[in-house]
């Protein structure tokens, strides 16, 4: 849902993620990655079955609309 939001074109490539063989939408997520609006965990996670905080939340639509943008330098 967030790469769909600003239009981001879905992509085949590995994000490099650990657990990349278990992720659902991988395309999207690929999409997500490249855009700067999905980051991943420092262990090189994605952890796609975990509970996301709030400030998780709050954070995704700020990159989308920055990822929308062209803006890449806002991400936080």
């Amino acid at each position: 849902m967030v790469a769909r939001a600003p239009g981001l074109a879905e992509t085949s490539a590995d994000a490099g993620f650990s657990d990349w063989e278990a992720l659902p939408l991988r395309a999207a997520v690929s999409a997500a990655v490249e855009a700067w609006i999905i980051l991943g965990y420092p262990d090189g996670s994605f952890r796609p079955d975990a509970t996301i905080s709030r400030v998780e939340m709050a954070v995704l639509p700020y990159r989308a609309f920055s990822a929308a943008d062209g803006d890449r330098k806002s991400v936080v």
